[in-house]
């Protein structure tokens, strides 16, 4: 059973959530008319039983061709949103492109300066 206040699961025979302490109420399903159901801003189960979650994790996550079972995983950054995801990018992308060939260019002008140095000594 899932906890309605804090959302962990736990056993159904308790009668209290071991993590929030909040008692159990249990709630029967109810079903709904057509107009009920269609003011309803919960979730609802359909006719074949699934929930409308499931059935579009399905549909991103497996895609059917033929006999031929095609997964596909998509990338989280959790809590973080596209444009840090592209912030990020870009500075990796700058340090990489960017700082290390500058760093390598003032590397091979110090040992130039060096052997020069050197050479004249």
């Amino acid at each position: 059973m899932q906890c309605v206040n804090c959302k962990k699961e736990y056993s159904d025979e308790l009668d209290r959530c071991p993590y929030c302490t909040e008692s159990v109420e249990v709630v029967e399903a109810v079903v709904l008319d057509a107009d009920e159901r269609d003011d309803f801003n919960g979730i609802t189960i359909t006719d074949t039983g699934d929930t409308e979650d499931e059935k579009n994790q399905q549909t991103k996550n497996e895609h059917i061709y033929g006999n031929t079972r095609i997964y596909h995983t998509t990338f989280s950054g959790g809590n973080y949103g596209f444009l840090w995801q592209l912030l990020f990018l870009i500075i990796v992308a700058g340090v990489i492109f960017i700082l290390l060939p500058a760093f390598l260019l003032i590397f091979l002008a110090l040992m130039v300066v060096y052997y020069v140095i050197k050479m004249f000594k």
